[in-house]
């Protein structure tokens, strides 16, 4: 299924993305304690892996950064009114909001339905999925949605009482603005079949927008570990791309997509020292997956550092250095951030502590 276009008044910004060329990927871990991850090719199938680690959920941020044209909470409140963040163009900074979009919503059929908000706010198919609604859903108005796909383990796929992108999308925008749909593995160890659980991932979308109200251009995903390679191997096979439109993505702690050829705004995040990640025996830090980003994505090698808000780790409470820039003159806005959280039981593996308002302000600001 394909989304249909619309009308909008974009604010265009000068920065920069990522690429990469085919669809195997580079053999990693998974989100337990040490299990390899079977290599993916096209179509082929996920293999399963070792259970959830410890330190796996993660705690929003308090606080915020302050833009240039406006203020940035902690993600709860909308991107900021105009110029640079914090650091501005002096600093060579630029901000997590970047400004506003103002864009008409792109209705989905489900629109004209005028479906109510279940109660609780939540929809839980056992074992198959989650649909999540903020309180200000009222079946007419278009809201934007986030796709979020679990790490492998079966703590991370979760069960009645949670899974992993609801715990990640409490206390931020996200729970207070969009509908959150989170498709489980049929895997009961939690690791994604990249045929069957696409097929599931793809139904649930159709669900969604045939029988609530969404904005069909601002549909973005997130992924973490085994979740975002599943993500990221979308930019490898247009078809299962313009099922869901990606307005834009978020994968954390990925793998390289050595066919990807789809251009979409990008920040891919994972940690300096990922052991769960490793390149050649060595715990890697997302180089070789930003390489193909940034390829694929029409940049240039220069950057520059972009701010978001600073926080301790949950693992530590150290205080994390996110390590975010964005690239230059890309056809796309592409952000790497190699932070230095020691998240997910001292791995580095983790979904880090400024997660959840720098990917809303990202989001936000497409």
């Amino acid at each position: 299924m394909i989304k249909s276009s619309r009308l909008t008044s974009t604010l265009l910004l000068s920065f920069a993305a990522f690429a990469c060329s085919s669809n195997s990927v580079e053999p990693g871990t998974d989100d337990g304690s040490g299990g390899m991850v079977g290599q993916v090719a096209s179509g082929g199938t996920v293999g399963s892996g070792g259970g959830l680690a410890s330190g796996g959920s993660v705690a929003g941020s308090s606080g915020g950064s302050t833009a240039s044209g406006g203020s940035l909470s902690d993600g709860s409140g909308g991107a900021a009114a105009g110029g640079n963040g914090s650091g501005g163009e002096d600093s060579g900074e630029t901000g997590s909001g970047g400004g506003t979009v103002v864009a008409e919503a792109n209705p989905s059929p489900g629109c004209s339905k005028g479906t109510a908000r279940p109660q609780g706010g939540t929809i839980y198919k056992a074992g198959e999925s989650w649909l999540i609604f903020p309180e200000k859903y009222d079946g007419t108005t278009p809201l934007p949605v986030l796709f979020g796909f679990h790490g492998c383990g079966s703590g991370n796929k979760g069960n009645a009482q949670r899974t992993e992108f609801l715990d990640l999308t409490r206390n931020s925008g996200f729970e207070d603005n969009y509908v959150v749909a989170a498709p489980l593995s049929i895997s009961d160890g939690g690791c994604y079949d990249q045929a069957g659980d696409m097929t599931r991932a793809k139904q649930l979308y159709t669900d969604l927008v045939e029988n609530y109200c969404v904005d069909l251009d601002r549909v973005f995903g997130t992924g973490h570990s085994y979740g975002s390679g599943f993500l990221m191997g979308m930019t490898g096979n247009k078809a299962d791309f313009d099922h869901f439109g990606w307005a834009g993505i978020a994968p954390v702690s990925g793998w390289k997509i050595n066919n990807q050829s789809v251009l979409v705004p990008t920040m891919y995040i994972q940690g300096i020292q990922d052991s769960e990640r490793k390149v050649n025996g060595v715990a890697s830090d997302g180089a070789e997956v930003v390489e193909k980003i940034v390829e694929v994505n029409e940049c240039s090698m220069t950057s520059k550092a972009y701010a978001v808000d600073a926080c301790n780790s949950n693992h530590d409470q150290a205080p994390v250095d996110a390590g975010c820039k964005e690239y230059d003159e890309c056809g796309v806005r592409t952000i790497w951030c190699r932070h230095d959280d020691s998240d997910y039981g001292g791995t580095f593996h983790g979904v880090p502590c400024f997660y959840r308002p720098a990917v809303y302000d990202f989001f936000e600001s497409l």
